[in-house]
């Protein structure tokens, strides 16, 4: 590599005779970082990149690599801009986590230990700890990407095992929710259970994805196209509430407007709480889902065709204790 004019830009040249500009980065105990240049060292762009890797803020040296500058150039990135709503809301708040703690830090150094270290100050909330690690692995793929790093320092830590997760529904908290619900909050109640979807997929469906026999929903996580064919009580509830419709989401509040994930969540707590019942949400429907179609003698495959998981662990997961009650019903009819 020679010296350039711009100091500490160095240029190779390839052998097709095309000269690569690099920005060098001196390190201390450690071989110096490279980074690419735009190709025309005369363009405006070549001079912002060198004023961004080489200018003080503050008064201070700050480090070209730090987790600031990489997460706002993640956020800028397809990695991020590609994922779905959901899932932007839930990075940025682990990105803002990271950015808070981490700051003018240098990612390109930063090691496994401290990834570890990072993950254990969070071990009170294990999902959350869990999380963390994911959206770190990811930004140190980012930084891959960029040329900051050569490996992962995240990629392979272990995560922390979780509980059951969320607790299905019992037959009798199921009854004593239909007992008490308005009709607005049951349908919702009977979406959730009818379809096995999750919760935040719920607002999205319009009565035009609707057509008597199935229901077309497309995933919020996944991107996946379904068409669901209802259960008998979610289909009477369909009809029934479809007459009486007044806006094009299923799921409309009184005035027509369309429920977000939050008010949904908010009126089945409310009956609930209304109905005395303890540890069920939401969420915990799909699990019934899962579990029901299981009981029924489903496959993995024929399951993931309702709830679209894009896996079988979870799958399995849900649907473990029914099957063995199935099988257990099966062997002992054998003995009879």
């Amino acid at each position: 590599m020679a010296r350039t004019d711009w100091p500490n830009v160095v240029a190779q040249k390839w052998r097709s005779g095309r000269i690569a500009y690099y920005y060098r980065v001196r390190r201390v105990g450690a071989k110096p970082l490279y980074i690419r240049m735009p190709d025309d060292p005369t363009a405006p762009e070549f001079a912002e990149k060198w004023k961004m890797l080489s200018s003080p803020e503050n008064g201070n040296e700050v480090t070209p690599f730090s987790f600031r500058r990489l997460i706002s150039s993640y956020r800028a990135s397809p990695r991020f801009t590609k994922l779905s709503a959901i899932s932007k809301r839930d990075y940025h708040k682990r990105l803002e986590k990271i950015g808070d703690w981490l700051g003018d830090k240098d990612a390109s150094r930063y090691p496994r230990p401290e990834v570890i270290r990072m993950r254990d100050a969070h071990s009170d909330k294990a999902r959350e700890a869990n999380y963390l690690v994911s959206v770190m692995s990811v930004l140190m793929e980012h930084a891959i990407d960029l040329g900051w790093r050569n490996e992962n320092p995240a990629k392979g830590v272990s995560k922390f095992k979780l509980g059951a997760g969320y607790q299905p529904w019992s037959e009798i908290d199921i009854e004593k929710f239909r007992a008490v619900a308005d009709p607005i909050t049951r349908l919702i109640f009977e979406l959730a259970l009818g379809t096995g979807q999750r919760p935040g997929d719920l607002p999205k469906m319009r009565w035009s994805d609707f057509d008597g026999d199935e229901i077309r929903i497309v995933q919020n996580k996944t991107g996946a196209e379904l068409w669901i064919p209802p259960t008998a009580s979610l289909r009477d509830h369909l009809e029934t509430a479809k007459q009486a419709a007044n806006g094009l989401t299923i799921l409309s509040t009184e005035n027509g407007q369309p429920f977000t994930y939050y008010g949904i969540a908010a009126r089945i707590r409310r009956i609930c709480k209304k109905a005395n019942l303890e540890g069920v949400s939401l969420h915990g429907l799909r699990k019934n889902a899962t579990i029901e179609l299981a009981e029924a003698g489903c496959t993995d495959a024929e399951i993931m065709a309702i709830t679209g998981h894009s896996t079988r662990e979870m799958v399995t997961l849900y649907s473990r204790g029914a099957r063995q009650k199935r099988l257990a019903r099966a062997a002992r009819k054998k003995t009879q």
